[in-house]
């Protein structure tokens, strides 16, 4: 059985049943065909997380003078998003919960670690009913010291850890509490404290922290894909540089659709097509590659059109389809589940409440 919890990244290795998610993404050369398929819904994922960190971090911006809470909501979220994405390039899941990922990163105890829920059931391989040991800050340190060779990074690890403690605990402060939340847009207290421009330097420290977070995760990132050392493709025929490449078309791709929506819906409103609506807010549009050139990741607009540019992972792309994506398939059956369940709850409370029930 496996060290419980984890200090050192080679159990991960070494014990196959118990570090499930490391080991399903991991290239086999002898189940090759379910391996490639497995790689190319690995880097399609990576790019999901990472698109929802960049749309976070955006809105939040767009948001940020008008509506200063639900920006530091915004840029909180793009902060969850991208630790997600650290820890599932580096592991292949992650812990669910916020207070749980918190806990990984905290540099400040010795109890540091978190077990990684994410899919549970979708890449179970090993021996069930026994819960995945719970992976240390040290495990992940070790592993971006020893096997990325990036000390730099491994020496940034806990302040990464220190911006999103205190940014979760602000969090719950500045989105339930509402005797602060009552005051966000003007209130003065006797000793001439503003209570508004508190909560204006709160939004732009929320917005400084989801910049440094995504920032210091692209670094990490761009290391993983890097040829020399091919964290994603490991084992296989496949370039890193190409798989990176492959990752941000998929970014590119999701963020052009956004634009296409804001713009489609301008058209049919007789707006602007450099403005859409956004919570009753007149938000700029800006070009796509501001969401993240701030960030340095480097992109050859090219290659996003052209897949042949791709090299051997632009073969990948036919795995992030939805027929042959179950985990995905298995998530958008949930999600609808889900929705469904809310608006009979939302149907049966109407009726019961004599109130007229829609369709």
């Amino acid at each position: 059985m496996a060290p419980n919890p984890c200090n050192d990244w080679h159990d991960w290795e070494r014990f196959p049943e118990d570090h499930d998610p490391f080991h399903y993404w991991l290239w086999d050369a002898s189940v090759e065909s379910q391996s490639e398929e497995r790689l190319g819904q690995r880097v399609y994922i990576s790019s999901c997380l990472l698109w929802s960190a960049l749309h976070d971090r955006y809105v939040g911006g767009c948001l940020l003078d008008k509506y200063p809470n639900w920006s530091a909501i915004c840029n909180y979220y793009s902060m969850v998003h991208a630790l997600r994405l650290f820890w599932f390039v580096l592991y292949g899941s992650y812990p669910t919960g916020h207070a749980e990922m918190g806990d990984s990163f905290d540099p400040n105890t010795r109890h540091a670690r978190a077990r990684a829920t994410w899919c549970q059931e979708g890449m179970r391989g090993g021996v069930r009913g026994r819960g995945r040991p719970a992976i240390t800050f040290a495990a992940f340190k070790q592993l971006l010291e020893d096997e990325l060779q990036q000390p730099t990074l491994a020496a940034r690890l806990g302040d990464v850890g220190d911006v999103f403690l205190a940014a979760k605990e602000l969090r719950t402060d500045s989105n339930y509490e509402s005797l602060i939340l009552a005051h966000q847009y003007h209130h003065i207290l006797r000793d001439r404290r503003n209570v508004h421009l508190r909560f204006m330097d709160a939004t732009e420290a929320f917005r400084r922290a989801s910049t440094v977070t995504i920032t210091f995760v692209c670094d990490c990132l761009k290391r993983a894909f890097d040829e020399e050392v091919n964290w994603i493709g490991r084992g296989s025929r496949f370039d890193g540089s190409e798989l990176y490449r492959l990752m941000l078309r998929y970014v590119r791709d999701k963020i052009k659709k956004a634009h296409d929506g804001f713009e489609r819906k301008d058209r049919e409103s007789a707006r602007s097509v450099r403005s859409h609506r956004l919570f009753d807010l007149d938000v700029q549009i800006d070009p796509i590659d501001y969401w993240w050139s701030e960030l340095g990741l480097e992109f050859d607009g090219r290659a996003a059109q052209d897949v042949a540019g791709l090299g051997n992972a632009g073969g990948l792309v036919k795995y992030a389809q939805l027929p042959r994506f179950q985990i995905k398939g298995q998530f958008m059956s949930t999600f609808s589940a889900k929705v469904e369940r809310l608006q009979d709850a939302v149907r049966r409370m109407a009726g019961n409440d004599g109130s007229p029930t829609r369709s």
